[in-house]
């Protein structure tokens, strides 16, 4: 009923207000491909959920996250094969610390695959708390543009992405 309407976000969202902030502010709209400026990624490794890829150009003081990009079920060689197709000038490619330890099938480091792609992968190391990370990206929010299109339904997730109620405790 709601699909990409951040007027009645998941009850306990951590970003719904963020994105009818964005919404109202009208920074979810269409943002082509700047050729400009370097495309980035940040990556979600999927264990037993999907992978995704979003990806973000950095003009000024703004985010412009152009492109995002899920599935789930296939080797680092299919993601890998993505980026290729989308044909953007790339700048680095950002794994989250869990990256640094994943080992694919064959017993390699994820992280050492990856870089034996024509592209430049870094990990980025994790000294924060879920709930401090939560934080510093409702703080950099207010710079955030998305495309409304090609991010629907990274989107629908961020709008969905929320904390679980304990129903004895009655809190999030």
């Amino acid at each position: 009923e709601f699909y990409v309407s951040f007027e009645m976000g998941q009850i306990g969202s951590y970003y719904a207000r963020c994105l009818k902030e964005a919404v109202d502010e009208e920074r979810i709209t269409h943002l082509p491909y700047d050729r400009k400026y370097l495309v980035y990624t940040a990556w979600d490794l999927g264990v037993s959920d999907s992978m995704s890829i979003v990806f973000f150009q950095i003009v000024g003081k703004e985010i412009r996250v152009i492109d995002a990009y899920e599935n789930h079920g296939y080797a680092l060689s299919h993601y890998i094969e993505v980026l290729r197709e989308k044909k953007y000038s790339y700048g680095k490619h950002f794994f989250p610390h869990d990256g640094k330890n994943r080992n694919l099938s064959d017993g390699k480091r994820l992280i050492s695959v990856a870089n034996e792609s024509e592209f430049a992968f870094e990990i980025v190391e994790s000294r924060i708390s879920v709930i401090e990370g939560i934080e510093k990206v409702r703080s950099i929010f207010p710079r955030v543009w998305f495309d409304k299109a090609k991010c629907e339904y990274l989107l629908k997730c961020l709008g969905d992405y929320h904390a679980e109620y304990n129903e004895r405790a009655q809190v999030y």
